[in-house]
């Protein structure tokens, strides 16, 4: 659990280790130059004949989602992105079967408001027990080592046995996934809004 405001009263498991990374332009680009993305013409960046583009949703219905998506959008377009802008109904975008932009994975990156209440179990959204359409890991991700320790977790209330599961067989503890995701937030309780976005490797 990353630091906010309130980190050390919402929750037991607050790290004050936990890494937090900072809005950094200047070290993305060198990232993405390190990665072998170049910038290309009219600015955009290429790999291998491949412009770094993607599509960028949210519901029609919400301004403060379309006002982060413009945001969102000019400063992926600083560091050499082309992000085109696909927004849907919120019927369409929520819809819980395949045809569902989220449950559905018919995204690139996808922002929405994000309520969650201060129970550390977050295996309903990132268990690869709950993949979408049948559950709410709408983010496709399944890493072995965080199922383990999500499993661990649950098992007991016992929280000094609650530990990390062995990482030692590397071989069977990559993470497969067509997405990675990201949350920022005040804090999580029930009343933070917190902005969820989900991007799909390309």
């Amino acid at each position: 659990m990353t630091k906010t405001e309130l980190s050390p009263e919402l929750s037991p498991d607050y790290d004050p280790n936990v890494p937090s990374y900072p809005y950094d332009p200047a070290k993305a680009r060198a990232l993405l130059d390190q990665a072998g993305w170049h910038v290309g013409a009219r600015g955009i960046r290429v790999k291998g004949g491949q412009r770094f583009a993607f599509t960028y949703g949210t519901q029609t219905e919400s301004q403060t989602g379309r006002a982060i998506e413009t945001y969102v959008q000019n400063a992926w377009h600083q560091l050499g992105a082309d992000v085109s802008v696909k927004n849907q109904p919120t019927a369409q975008f929520f819809d819980n079967t395949t045809n569902g932009v989220l449950q559905g994975g018919h995204y690139d990156v996808a922002g929405f408001t994000w309520i969650a209440a201060s129970d550390p179990d977050d295996s309903p959204i990132y268990s690869p027990r709950n993949l979408a359409p049948s559950g709410q890991n709408a983010l496709f991700w399944n890493d072995p080592i965080v199922a383990r320790a999500m499993e661990a977790e649950l098992a007991t209330v016992d929280r000094s046995n609650a530990a990390l599961p062995s990482t030692s067989n590397n071989s069977a503890s990559r993470p497969t996934s067509r997405r990675s995701s990201c949350t920022t937030g005040v804090n999580r309780t029930s009343t933070t809004r917190a902005w969820k976005a989900s991007a799909r490797h390309r």
